[in-house]
């Protein structure tokens, strides 16, 4: 971090002085210890290396998780994020141009440009990469003005700011390659035992990049909960150290270990908690292999779907296996077949796949007029319908659910992909009581969603419940 000496903009008369007034935003980043006699201008703090798709989404999120309420934020070329928050409730903050700069978006800054103004917050993305910031950043108040230039050097793993800046940093350093405890692990015994882990990505709770999803199924009688499965849980990272937390029908279960990845190979060594996998006392471990060490790639990483979701412009709706709502039951049996039953008549159509690699299943309900609701639902981790080829044609608006709402709803995930009036999907994530991931892709008019669940574009507009997501990052996050 390069800074320039405080610089008086003139002598203050101290009998007009009044006392200055602490930002609220400022207590609350500093934990309430910050104070007047604090030795700090500001606060301020790197966030880490982001994407620019992403920078208007985690900006909104860093909003309503510390400020509730939408920063300013601005792009200033590079993927460094920061932030700044004033100390004083008179404060200015100014970004200037510390050398030329051209956007991806077209905008582009001469060296002394100013970029952006703001008062209570502003998030920023910015570039060292050359070791000297493209950026100056200047707070100012009645008493003084303060002016730095962000730099991301590291010591020890740790971003250091002067002393007189109150350092909110709150980054993971950068990753190049996948994480390695990531993908899918086996053990196996001498007699046909065997146990499946399955690492994943996790978008639950803060999210910070160190938390995962781990399914575990397992095939022998062990001291492990939850027997079969496959049953699922949150593991949290820390170093070498995690802990599985596990809760399902079949009980609950806190397990912590140490981990070491080896070439090919996973080992856990159990170092407290509940016992699992049949490891008993502190020390005792378990190795598991990659899958493809075995050669014995699981066959859902390849399987294609049995359902296909796509968008028809010709029709301007959304499609589910070549059906839509307003279509007649003789097309939907014309397209899909008659129901092998129809125990609910000709109001509802049910089709399973029983050989589909994901356990589809797809549901069609009609009123009046035709198809009124279209649901298709797969079961595993890699059930996944829609690809990047869904949003060739797609140009509506998408939406994520804020957590918040999700949780109302005991999700996962919720994402809302609006085409039009007549015609929105709802893609929903949960686990069921088994511990398996189960997806729902569930088309119908923003009418009947504002009827069965008051959903409406004005709710899908309103940040506090959604915010506006890129297409491809809802996909990777489906």
């Amino acid at each position: 971090m390069e800074e320039t000496p405080e610089k008086q903009t003139g002598q203050i008369d101290q009998s007009e002085q009044t006392e200055p007034l602490i930002s609220n935003y400022y207590m609350s980043l500093t934990n309430g210890q910050g104070s007047i006699d604090d030795g700090a201008y500001f606060a301020a703090g790197f966030m880490g290396f982001v994407e620019d798709k992403y920078f208007e989404e985690l900006s909104n999120d860093y909003g309503y998780k510390h400020l509730s309420k939408l920063p300013v934020w601005a792009d200033c070329g590079g993927d460094e994020m920061w932030v700044v928050i004033p100390k004083y409730e008179d404060s200015e903050i100014i970004v200037r141009a510390a050398k030329d700069i051209n956007l991806d978006s077209g905008l582009s800054f001469k060296a002394g440009d100013e970029i952006v103004r703001a008062s209570e917050a502003l998030l920023l993305f910015a570039d060292s990469k050359d070791g000297k910031s493209n950026i100056e950043i200047t707070v100012k108040t009645s008493r003084s003005t303060y002016s730095l230039k962000p730099v991301t050097s590291f010591e020890g793993d740790q971003i250091h700011l002067p002393d007189n800046i109150w350092n909110i940093s709150e980054y993971k350093a950068r990753k190049e390659d996948k994480t390695e405890i990531l993908g899918d692990w086996r053990w196996e015994g001498e007699n046909g035992q065997a146990l499946k882990l399955s690492i994943s990505e996790s978008k639950n709770g803060n999210d910070t990049g160190d938390s995962y999803f781990m399914a575990v199924e397992s095939i022998y009688p062990g001291r492990d909960p939850g027997l079969g499965g496959p049953f699922g849980g949150s593991l949290e990272v820390d170093g070498n150290k995690a802990s599985y937390n596990l809760s399902s029908s079949e009980g609950k279960a806190l397990t912590d270990f140490e981990y070491q990845v080896e070439g090919d190979s996973l080992i856990l060594r159990f170092i407290g908690g509940d016992p699992f996998f049949s490891l008993i006392s502190k020390g005792d471990s378990i190795s598991f292999k990659a899958t493809d060490y075995f050669n014995k790639k699981d066959p859902e990483s390849s399987a294609q779907p049995a359902i296909a979701i796509a968008y028809e412009s010709y029709v301007e709706t959304i499609g589910v296996n070549g059906i839509y709502t307003g279509d007649a039951p003789e097309r939907v049996a014309s397209v899909l077949g008659e129901p092998l039953e129809k125990p609910f008549g000709d109001t509802r159509y049910d089709y399973d796949y029983e050989d589909g690699a994901y356990e589809e299943k797809i549901m069609v309900v009609f009123a009046d007029y035709g198809v009124k609701y279209i649901q298709a639902t797969t079961k595993t981790e890699n059930g996944k319908l829609l690809s990047e080829d869904f949003l060739d044609e797609f140009q509506g608006g998408v939406y994520r659910a804020r957590e918040e709402l999700a949780l109302e709803m005991d999700l996962l995930s919720s994402l809302a992909f609006v085409a039009n009036d007549d015609s929105v999907l709802v893609v929903e994530k949960r686990i069921d009581d088994s511990g398996e991931i189960n997806r729902a892709y569930m088309v119908q008019s923003i009418y009947d969603w504002t009827v069965s669940r008051g959903w409406n574009n004005e709710l899908f507009a309103d940040e506090n419940k959604f915010i506006k997501v890129d297409g491809l990052r809802a996909i990777e996050d489906q």
